[in-house]
């Protein structure tokens, strides 16, 4: 493939082709026939890596990304079970606008969520947790309860709503974000937060296991607000947190 708009890329640090790419040692692509791929995750258990995908008007899709795949677009989106092309993982109609995602690969939470990707979305606000089948090649569930849940008696709930990106931070928590800030999701009594951060927290809680009067299990929302200091550029630092979340669990997958 010549162009390179629609497709993955793969590149060397020096920004060169890597050369066991699908299409040969002078192509950069990974994959192709992609519409418009908002978040990219790789599973720090295996190294899959995986895509969400923003359809036209029908079918926002997830994508398990593999070497040499077409994915359809222009002439398919979905799951179109057409030979040579590569079915979505999972399609929503109407849209919802899947953003960024991770792949849970912390201690700190349940181990059911272990290897579960968490994905972010904007029109319909929140973050949605699709459960992977053992071999990560399906979704077997999709978990939207528990982001009801965990807003459950917060106040201005809308400021969690629009999720841009999600990600594994080194805490071991998730973190997320929104055009109103950075936020985490932490469970029972987690570390309140890095110690070189001085963050103004906003807490509430969300129940591990709603009725049971044990609350070890409660996930507590933490706020990182972006103004931290006097002179700093909070806008830089909150991108540079997400940047350095990402390449701690790059670090974390790494053989």
């Amino acid at each position: 493939p010549e162009q390179l708009t629609g497709k993955i890329l793969r590149l060397t640090r020096d920004g060169q082709p890597v050369v066991d790419n699908p299409f040969g040692e002078a192509s950069a692509v990974w994959a192709l026939g992609l519409r418009n791929t908002f978040g990219l995750a790789f599973n720090p258990l295996d190294g899959q890596l995986y895509g969400s995908e923003n359809g036209p008007t029908v079918d926002d899709e997830v994508n398990r990304l593999v070497a040499g795949a077409n994915y359809g677009w222009p002439l398919y989106t979905g799951s179109p079970g057409e030979p040579g092309f590569e079915d979505a993982l999972t399609t929503w109609n109407p849209n919802i606008c899947p953003t960024g995602l991770a792949v849970y690969c912390g201690s700190n939470y349940p181990e059911e969520y272990l290897g579960d990707l968490f994905m972010g979305t904007c029109m319909r606000g929140g973050i949605r947790r699709l459960e992977l089948s053992t071999d990560g090649q399906r979704i077997v569930r999709q978990d939207d309860d528990w982001w009801s849940q965990a807003l459950e008696g917060l106040d201005d709930v809308q400021r969690y709503y629009g999720v841009l990106d999600v990600v594994n931070g080194p805490d071991g928590n998730l973190w997320f974000s929104t055009a109103e800030g950075i936020y985490r999701l932490v469970y029972g009594d987690a570390p309140a937060g890095p110690a070189d951060l001085d963050c103004d927290l906003f807490d509430g809680v969300f129940p591990g296991n709603p009725g049971d009067d044990d609350d070890s299990s409660d996930v507590v929302y933490k706020k990182c607000s972006c103004g931290l200091a006097a002179g700093v550029d909070t806008a830089g630092l909150c991108t540079a947190w997400m940047l350095v979340a990402l390449l701690a669990v790059r670090r974390r997958g790494s053989p």
